[in-house]
């Protein structure tokens, strides 16, 4: 019996096959499992089985709630063991405990299946640290483990060992790479090409890297070297007597994230109030840049003081104090494998506990905003809010999942939120009513002010499609197994109709590890589909085609949300018949029509664009869930939050 862990980042056919001659090459019987789907769907097309992590450890459900409870209680015992590692008067360890519980999340998930005793390869798609720790849980176990974590990457594997500080470093500098690059490839459309985002992002490392130099090569005291980085700080704020709403911003999702801000800013410069972004993740740096929304960027000089204070006197001490904490306390479940890990963090958090407390009071702040909330920049602030009696404040992102790791991701003291579902959902998930005010998304304000008939004259001028047709559009929100074979069945029922039809590719393709997929499903739509007219889009803004649409389709994605919102007849579709109990289920309000088999797919969409069959009914469904989703649904979500931001006792008071 044996355990091995792999990764990658993403992963291609070549490494996909290099890996698969590795463990070919092992003649006991073994099991896989993955939470990488490139890989899952390279083993299923060999007809080598492989099971998707989330299938086996289920994230919902009595199998997750005790996962959960197994994660909680292992953090809470390294939360009371860090408790007195402090920095003006914040508990340190607090600064990043929802990152570390989702690393436990997944040692926990690990440790069930590993209790099977069953043979087991992991392939994960991302390092992290805790992979340290499932190896030597298995060994404990009872399996054949040698500590080290195989990494596969082109033609080759190599392999990373808890204590081998020369090469970890470099491995972890390579991955934050490659995390970034696959970013840049997903946000770089629009006014900035990928190219000029990666010129941007070249620019800014490489004068990271030379003032490191610098500062490591300068023997001063650490007062000063601090004083000289929180110059640097104050140099990029712009000080006036005005109190300000300050944005913590840390986020790869923007659509999710950062969109729902924008309005909310919008609204601040209209009505000549200060709201001030700030971040220290050069990835949304990028994003703010890219949008053009100012913003102050701390990506270097928070990895400078990191720096600095790991080699002060302060920082040696605090050191040796971790030090004894993981001497005295290795019995505990990671605890030998994470010290890298947990130094890392501290010292991370504290030079952001540094700059953030000095923005704060510089600032005036009255109110602070954290985009992804539960992330460590957004924690401290929220931690340094709490501590000077400035409230804090969060969206929560539509159709929550209720999923008992949820319990424990918001951190704000009030939670802005969309609607009744999302109410439910977060005091199911155990989160105080009193914290949570109803304001509907202001993401979606703007669909008040969209006009259909310009929406189809921008779709005729930009992709050739006439406005007097009926169009169809079809928007999933992943590729899922033999989509091609119905969506070139809807191409051509469309054709022999005379129904435009545009298929919208989730802008999650644009990514380089996703791409090849999406591109091979799309050939064999083209094959099938030949001499037939469609369109396949991937960028063209998606409120516009929605306007222009006169029935959309999807599955559980998001999207059928602004679908809804805009009053557009809805079809949601679940051909492969897949796990829907915790997704959202628009058809179970009348919002939405549901299809599980085909062969009445199609006459729906021809009894609605032909005969209006249909509509009455989901108009009224439209309006019962638009409540559950967006409440209020009048354009003047942004108007509301913008009130409790300038005005935070109109908060407590709530």
């Amino acid at each position: 019996m044996f355990c091995k862990l792999f990764f990658s980042y993403g992963g291609n056919d070549r490494e996909f096959e290099f890996l698969e001659k590795q463990i070919s090459e092992i003649s006991e019987p073994f099991q896989i499992i993955t939470n990488n789907v490139l890989l899952h769907e390279f083993f299923r097309k060999k007809q080598k089985k492989s099971q998707i992590l989330v299938d086996v450890v289920p994230d919902d459900g009595p199998i997750a709630n005790e996962v959960y409870k197994n994660s909680k209680k292992l953090q809470q015992i390294y939360i009371n063991l860090f408790s007195k590692v402090n920095y003006n008067d914040i508990e340190v360890f607090k600064c990043f405990d929802f990152p570390f519980l989702r690393q436990l999340n997944i040692l926990s998930k690990s440790k069930r299946i590993l209790e099977e005793k069953k043979s087991t390869i992991f392939v994960f798609n991302r390092f992290y640290e805790i992979f340290f720790v499932i190896l030597q849980l298995s060994k404990e176990l009872g399996y054949d483990t040698k500590i080290k974590i195989g990494y596969f990457n082109e033609k080759k594997i190599e392999y990373l060992t808890p204590n081998n500080d020369n090469i970890t470093p470099n491995y972890k500098n390579q991955f934050s790479r490659k995390r970034f690059t696959n970013f840049i490839e997903i946000v770089g459309t629009g006014r900035k090409s990928s190219a000029e985002l990666k010129i941007n992002s070249i620019t800014k490392i490489g004068s990271f890297i030379i003032k490191l130099i610098l500062y490591k090569f300068t023997s001063k005291l650490r007062e000063e070297s601090i004083e000289k980085i929180i110059s640097k700080v104050d140099n990029k704020l712009r000080l006036d007597n005005q109190p300000h709403t300050v944005c913590f911003a840390t986020t790869s999702r923007v659509d999710i994230y950062l969109k729902p801000w924008y309005p909310v800013m919008e609204n601040f410069r209209s009505e000549k109030k200060k709201f001030t972004v700030v971040t220290s993740d050069l990835a949304t740096s990028l994003v703010l840049t890219k949008e053009r929304i100012p913003h102050i960027d701390l990506f270097g000089e928070v990895n400078l003081l990191e720096t600095t204070f790991r080699h002060s006197a302060e920082g040696k001490e605090l050191t040796e104090k971790v030090g004894r904490i993981i001497s005295e306390n290795k019995s505990v479940l990671g605890m030998r494998n994470l010290s890298g890990y947990f130094l890392k963090q501290i010292f991370r958090s504290i030079a952001l506990i540094i700059i953030c407390e000095h923005i704060i009071k510089k600032l005036r702040t009255q109110s602070i905003v954290v985009a992804a909330d539960g992330e460590m920049l957004e924690n401290i602030a929220i931690l340094i809010g709490k501590k000077n009696n400035i409230p804090s404040f969060a969206i929560s992102v539509p159709g929550i999942v209720p999923q008992p790791l949820l319990s424990d991701w918001f951190h704000a003291e009030k939670i802005f939120v969309n609607g009744i579902e999302n109410i439910d959902t977060l005091t199911a998930l155990g989160y105080d009513k009193k914290r949570l005010i109803l304001t509907g998304n202001p993401r979606y304000d703007y669909l008040k002010n969209v006009n259909k008939e310009q929406s189809k004259k921008i779709i005729e001028e930009k992709l050739g499609i006439n406005r007097y047709k009926k169009l169809v559009v079809l928007a999933m929100s992943r590729w899922h197994t033999d989509d091609e074979i119905w969506f070139s069945k809807l191409i051509k029922f469309c054709n022999s109709n005379n129904y435009a039809i545009i298929v919208k590719i989730h802008p999650g393709y644009s990514q380089k590890i996703l791409k090849r997929i999406s591109e091979e499903k799309i050939k064999k739509i083209n094959t099938k589909c030949k001499g037939l007219k469609f369109t396949i889009s991937h960028d063209f803004e998606l409120s516009v085609l929605f306007s222009g649409a006169d029935i959309i389709v999807t599955e559980f994605s998001n999207a059928g949300l602004e679908a809804i919102l805009l009053e557009k007849p809805l079809l949601t579709v679940n051909f492969p018949q897949e796990n829907f109990e915790y997704f959202t289920r628009y058809h179970e309000f009348g919002a939405a029509l549901y299809f599980e088999d085909y062969s009445k797919f199609e006459n729906a969409i021809y009894e609605i664009l032909e005969n209006g069959k249909w509509l009455d009914k989901l108009n009224v469904g439209r309006k019962k869930y638009s409540e559950r989703l967006n409440y209020y649904n009048d354009g003047k979500a942004c108007k509301r939050i913008f009130e409790f931001l300038i005005d935070p006792i109109k908060s407590i008071n709530h």
